[in-house]
């Protein structure tokens, strides 16, 4: 055989070796595990939908990993995803992560067309004319107000209808999140009896400071300088994230984690990150109350609500993901909530007001039977009840 003839021959038989070993070897689709569907109209997403916020997620995430391969309608394909690279490179990659057209036009007949329902240029634009009016400086302007409030009780332009949709945007994403995370707070409080007097106990011992340099009013650099409070907020967002899911529809292809896929029932794993190759795009569910409770950031006690992971370096920040404690309620990326600093500072300041003034307490046997049911926001409800819809009955006496 001659010499070039030869080389060709070795060539290409290496080449169908090798193209041959990747296909055997190469990630894809039907290698992400999850549940087998109820049925072939509905999948899984019965189950998902029907249970109490979060249950599914978790049950899921211990059984098949990070990321999850769910069926819905039809036996369509949809990843439900709690690992924070794949989370990142999601939310991080620009408008290659698009919003899902359903979800999309029902946003549009709920908020109208403002920053919840844009996409590309059109939320690049509401965006940047928004931005100013939520920035740090604005923020914390606004605490005097809140404390108030708490104590009693460029050439860009937006047409009319997009202002109009701005609105009913923070009344529906920055006044139900707010009011719904304190409840869940309040709840909170009244399991934890001394973590409420711990809470009380540092904000009398930052009201005396602020007194005894003559002023009478929280500066914002009271609120940072009071870290038992800020983790408590935090491991409340964490616990109890109000707004549980986010759904895009992705047109490209997702990188994963090392190991957060458990890959043929376990039997091999990820020896490094993956990229997941999509022919066509896929529905990616971003599972927040699974992230928040993703023992590789969170700690192996993540199920459990533990404030003392905020104060003692337990949360890792090796993949940076969420713009407020590495959380992800408050979303990321250019989909990150807007008003998330204003938000901050907001549940700040009526937190401490009712923890100064008030206790809570709950009797037992109904604390029990409190569950945690989507009604756009997540809120709290009572197991054999739910015909009277959120309720938190909590008892409320003077502190003294």
């Amino acid at each position: 055989m001659e010499p070039t003839l030869y080389t060709i021959v070795i060539f290409s038989a290496v080449l169908a070796f090798y193209r041959v070993y990747r296909r055997w070897t190469r990630f894809s689709l039907a290698d992400v595990p999850g549940p087998e569907p109820e049925s072939f109209l509905l999948g899984s997403l019965p189950e998902y939908f029907q249970s109490p916020v979060g249950e599914a997620d978790f049950k899921w995430q211990a059984r098949y990993g990070h990321v999850v391969r769910v069926k819905g309608i039809l036996g369509t394909d949809r990843l439900l995803i709690s690992d924070p690279k794949a989370l990142q490179h999601m939310y991080h990659s620009g408008y290659n992560i698009r919003k899902q057209d359903l979800r999309a036009e029902v946003t549009s007949v709920l908020t109208g067309p403002g920053l919840a329902w844009a996409n590309d240029a059109a939320h690049q634009r509401q965006r940047r004319i928004n931005s100013p009016a939520f920035g740090t400086a604005d923020a914390r302007s606004y605490i005097p107000i809140f404390a108030a409030y708490a104590n009693v009780s460029t050439c860009d332009f937006m047409i009319e209808a997009e202002m109009l949709a701005q609105m009913q945007t923070i009344m529906q994403a920055g006044h139900e999140t707010t009011a719904t995370t304190i409840s869940w707070t309040l709840f909170e409080l009244s399991q934890h009896p001394d973590m409420q007097a711990k809470l009380r106990a540092e904000i009398q011992d930052t009201e005396r400071a602020i007194h005894a340099r003559g002023d009478t009013e929280f500066k914002y650099t009271d609120l940072e300088a009071m870290p038992y409070t800020i983790a408590v907020m935090k491991e409340t967002l964490r616990f109890h994230p109000v707004s549980q899911v986010s759904t895009s529809l992705l047109v490209l292809s997702l990188l994963l984690t090392r190991a957060c896929i458990r890959r043929f029932n376990g039997v091999r794993e990820a020896a490094r990150d993956e990229v997941l190759p999509l022919s066509k795009p896929i529905i990616l569910v971003a599972s927040i109350p699974g992230y928040n409770r993703n023992t590789d950031v969170f700690g192996p006690d993540a199920h459990i609500f533990n404030l003392e992971r905020w104060l003692d370096g337990t949360v890792q920040m090796t993949t940076p993901l969420g713009v407020y404690g590495n959380l992800l309620t408050f979303g990321t990326g250019h989909r990150a909530c807007i008003g998330w600093r204003f938000a901050v500072y907001e549940y700040q300041s009526f937190l401490i007001e009712l923890a100064k003034n008030f206790e809570f307490s709950m009797d037992p046997s109904l604390a029990n039977k409190v569950l945690r049911r989507a009604a756009l926001v997540m809120v709290p409800t009572i197991a054999g009840e739910q015909e009277k819809g959120p309720q938190l009955p909590i008892i409320i006496k003077a502190a003294f």
